[in-house]
């Protein structure tokens, strides 16, 4: 039997969907660029997911004994191609995070959150 009590609820802790809507007050001028990002994101982890299927075609043509070029080429492109729009999705989104905090810290963004002892973070 544990004698631990539950900790207790702070009282200026926000509920998720406060916590959600205010950071989407401060991304929201920067919309595009996130969707960039994870569109960049979503094609290099589709890239990375199709490697597989192209190694197993190169395997499965190095023991029949048939040409290997055009997948070898192929995997290379999808290694090279996807990991370059990948780099470029996080290089996107690093940048756009640090836009947010750069115009949260001065003062250009709506200041929808208050710091603990109700003042403004800032």
């Amino acid at each position: 039997m544990s004698t631990a009590s539950a900790p207790a609820k702070d009282e200026t802790s926000l509920s998720a969907r406060e916590t959600v809507r205010a950071l989407y007050g401060y991304v929201r001028p920067h919309r595009w660029a996130v969707a960039l990002g994870l569109l960049c994101a979503l094609v290099g982890a589709a890239g990375a997911l199709l490697q597989p299927l192209a190694t197993k075609a190169l395997v499965d043509r190095m023991a029949s004994g048939g040409t290997i070029a055009g997948i070898l080429i192929g995997l290379t492109v999808l290694v090279v191609v996807g990991t370059a729009v990948e780099a470029f999705g996080a290089y996107v989104l690093e940048r756009t995070a640090e836009s947010v905090v750069r115009s949260r810290r001065s003062g250009r963004s709506p200041s929808r959150w208050s710091g603990p002892s109700g003042r403004s973070a800032r």
